[in-house]
């Protein structure tokens, strides 16, 4: 399975990152990492994973086109080869999950519009009325919308820390058990007022003066 976050082997590693992040790290001091997913160099690939590469580059070699004039498809085509482990990937069971929670840094005004208007997205998602169900319908792929704790909103970080580590392992785990199997490739999204400044703190958090590098990218 592709994902964006989580699949079998990776997902440990990941929600250590993520842990790492929110319960040992301030805002005030950007924290380094030398966790190996951050490293210059990610993890080594599987043997499964390198044999799949090397059948799909070498299949790519024989096809009647210039080097590499697909460009940028070729490029995904190795990368799900890389995740699925074979060298023909194949996208039978196309999944899109958006998770949706209510921002307590919305109390600090960070955005034109309030809160409520999330409940209201996630009711037009359930409706098939956002630019998202259409791009399912199109990519034929399923889609499921998973609100976050929408009776209780977040504290505002800039005050206090936003979540209880109960509370986050909480909604980290409800992420990972709503993947779907089987799934080819997922794609992963979310929703909610005041999710940019959060995003923006998470990102100063983990690269401090890189941070504009970072945005640029």
């Amino acid at each position: 399975m592709a994902s964006i976050f989580c699949d079998g082997s990776f997902c440990d590693e990941r929600l250590f990152f993520v842990y790492h992040l929110l319960f040992r790290t301030t805002f005030a001091s950007p924290p380094m990492f030398s966790h190996p997913l951050l490293a210059p160099h990610p993890p080594a690939l599987t043997s499964a994973a390198r044999h799949a590469l090397a059948q799909t580059e070498a299949r790519e070699r024989s096809l009647t086109k210039p080097a590499q004039s697909l460009g940028k498809l070729e490029r995904i085509t190795k990368h799900l080869a890389i995740w699925q482990e074979q060298a023909l990937p194949k996208l039978d069971t196309v999944h899109t999950i958006v998770f949706a929670g209510k921002h307590g840094i919305c109390e600090e005004n960070v955005s034109a519009y309030p809160s409520s208007v999330t409940e209201q997205m996630v009711e037009n998602f359930h409706n098939k009325g956002a630019a998202i169900n259409q791009l399912c319908a199109l990519a034929k792929a399923s889609l499921s919308v998973y609100p976050i704790e929408f009776t209780a909103t977040t504290r505002s970080f800039l005050r206090h820390p936003a979540m209880s580590e109960k509370t986050c392992t909480q909604a980290l785990q409800q992420g990972i058990d709503a993947i779907p199997q089987p799934c080819d490739l997922l794609a992963i999204g979310e929703m909610g007022i005041g999710n940019t400044t959060s995003a923006a703190a998470m990102l100063a958090a983990l690269y401090g003066d890189h941070l504009g590098k970072t945005a640029q990218e």
